[in-house]
């Protein structure tokens, strides 16, 4: 037992408390210093896992990513170098179109007796009917030709007797006769007074009004007119090549003179073109499209056709008109072509989700024909 009353082993003992206090403190200290680090690395594992799942995250999604990129080169391969049905193959590729489409095994068409009003035409069978050429309309007239066997042979050769008819066979072909032109004549008649005339007095000329014609003091009619827009615009048909065909007829028409009629022949049909669009606009229901289209003046540069069309549809109005109007924009596509062509139209509007229709203030329905070439590529894809 240390001595009371010792200072010295007092101190000794003051000194060995004070370390062991100091001691304490330090194990305090390096408690707390381990407790944080313990908190720290809890705090790096957790970011760790966080990062781990943001790893997985981008992985997926650059998987995601990298398989959609996979598709859609699949899918401009295919554009790029596959064939469309939507293409129309370039002129030079159809010299051999005949070759290509012709039926080599025959069965295309029926022999001519295939309207036999005999027993035998009767028994055949019903495969041959099946396979037989189309039946021509019945509103085309029909000119019969009938051949006969000579009066000679038209005795029995048994008895010598004369035969007698029993019905016949018949068959049809389809005849063609080629456009015609003439020239119409139009004659007016000049009157005036004689009596006038024998007297002196000035005599008034009396002389029918020229006819209507859509354009005044030209040699074309209405018939010509329509013949040339026509094969211009729905059968394609350029106006150097009608030229060509003109010239065929021994008739010298130009492509200027031809092109000088088409524009007259729009600025008079304006007014029932407003018409056409007034009835269009007036319907419930509308399709709407729009395609680039090639100009002379520049066939760099991008133009525009857009086509707004109603019609009779199921389940709706079975008496709705069938109209197909174009609307010509040079160079643009954007929202303010169909949003001026349909101002103040609220009816629904079948499009193929182009952004631009959204401005008009119609109601937007999808088109299951553009849903389908979706679901189309990607499966090709």
């Amino acid at each position: 037992m240390p001595n009371k009353n010792n200072p010295d082993e007092l101190a000794l003992l003051r000194s060995k408390v004070t370390e062991l206090e100091s001691t304490v403190l330090t194990l305090h200290q390096s408690l707390g210093e381990s407790e944080s680090n313990i908190l720290t690395l809890h705090q790096s594992l957790d970011e760790s896992k966080s990062n781990v799942l943001t790893l997985r995250q981008s992985l997926n999604e650059s998987e995601i990513t990298i398989q959609s990129l996979v598709e859609k080169l699949n899918l401009a391969r295919r554009k790029r170098f596959g064939s469309s049905s939507e293409t129309m193959p370039p002129q030079d590729l159809e010299f051999n179109e005949a070759e290509a489409h012709a039926d080599t095994t025959g069965e295309d068409e029926a022999p001519d007796n295939q309207n036999d009003e005999t027993s035998e035409a009767k028994n055949t069978s019903s495969e041959t009917k099946r396979r037989g050429r189309p039946k021509l309309p019945e509103d085309l007239p029909r000119e019969r030709v009938v051949v006969d066997i000579p009066e000679s042979e038209k005795t029995c050769s048994c008895c010598q007797s004369m035969l007698c008819r029993m019905g016949q066979s018949t068959s049809e072909k389809l005849v063609y006769i080629p456009a015609r032109l003439y020239v119409e004549v139009t004659e007016r008649p000049k009157y005036v007074c004689r009596q006038c005339d024998a007297l002196g007095e000035k005599s008034v000329v009396a002389m029918a009004s020229p006819p209507a014609s859509i354009i005044p003091k030209s040699i074309a009619t209405p018939s010509l007119f329509a013949q040339i827009i026509t094969n211009k615009y729905h059968y394609a048909l350029p106006l150097y090549r009608q030229e060509s065909l003109f010239r065929q007829y021994g008739l010298a028409l130009s492509r200027k003179t031809m092109s000088q009629w088409i524009l007259r022949c729009a600025d008079k049909v304006e007014p029932l073109i407003a018409l056409l669009k007034e009835t269009l606009l007036a319907q419930d229901v509308l399709f709407a499209d729009e395609t680039t289209l090639t100009v002379l003046d520049d066939e760099r540069k991008k133009s525009y056709i857009w086509l707004y069309g109603c019609g009779p549809y199921r389940d709706g109005n079975a008496q709705a008109p069938g109209i197909v109007l174009f609307d010509y924009q040079e160079g643009s596509r954007g929202h303010h072509c169909p949003q001026a062509y349909l101002s103040n139209y609220t009816g629904y509007l079948h499009v193929d989700g182009y952004k631009a229709y959204e401005k008009t203030e119609a109601k937007l329905v999808g088109c299951w024909a553009h849903a389908r070439r979706k679901s189309i590529e990607a499966e090709q894809s």
